[in-house]
């Protein structure tokens, strides 16, 4: 699992695809343990969630529709095995919007577009006020519906977007690198 786990932060750090491929290889390997179906819910339940990102991520950069597929599949696996205040569970969410959105990209479908609105709102949701991701959570959710309105027209959709972006703008941590996209987004507006 550790390595898993390396190789995923090396991919977020360097943006090295070859990372997704050595996280996603470890993952298979502890999937394929014995002992993985007997082991506690909440470390299957994360460890299929990680996974999951991780082809996600891998078919953001392939555009491979087998990897979304199989993303896909294990964040929905891990959603449903979710017991209780399980504290990934905003990740599981981000994630199965992240991949929607993803797709709706690739494919133009619209149904995509709309259920990734919805995970990433159940996502915020979920979140505490204070928990780090909740800017990135918002600008998110704000991109997909500033995508949205770019559809319909409608404007209700871009002042949920903007609200969206003032939260988070409100409410980020000082020197947090993965919002530099979210500033520089929110800027161009």
């Amino acid at each position: 699992m550790g390595k898993a786990q390396d190789a995923a932060i090396d991919y977020e750090r360097l943006q090295d695809i070859s990372q997704l491929n050595i996280a996603i290889a470890a993952w298979q390997s502890v999937f394929s343990h014995p002992q993985f179906d007997r082991s506690q819910n909440d470390f299957r339940t994360a460890a299929l969630a990680h996974a999951g990102q991780m082809y996600l991520y891998r078919y953001d950069e392939k555009k491979q529709l087998s990897d979304f597929t199989k993303g896909s599949e294990l964040l929905r696996t891990s959603l449903k095995q979710v017991s209780g205040e399980f504290s990934e569970l905003p990740m599981i969410l981000f994630g199965l919007g992240f991949g929607l959105e993803t797709y709706y990209e690739y494919t133009k479908n619209e149904e995509a577009l709309k259920q990734a609105i919805d995970f990433f709102s159940q996502s915020i949701s979920k979140t505490t006020i204070d928990a780090p991701y909740r800017p990135l959570y918002l600008d998110r959710l704000a991109n997909a519906y500033r995508t949205y309105y770019s559809i319909t027209g409608d404007i209700q959709l871009l002042q949920q977007a903007n609200q969206c972006w003032e939260e988070a703008l409100g409410i980020l941590p000082e020197n947090f690198q993965y919002y530099i996209p979210l500033l520089n987004s929110t800027l161009s507006h």
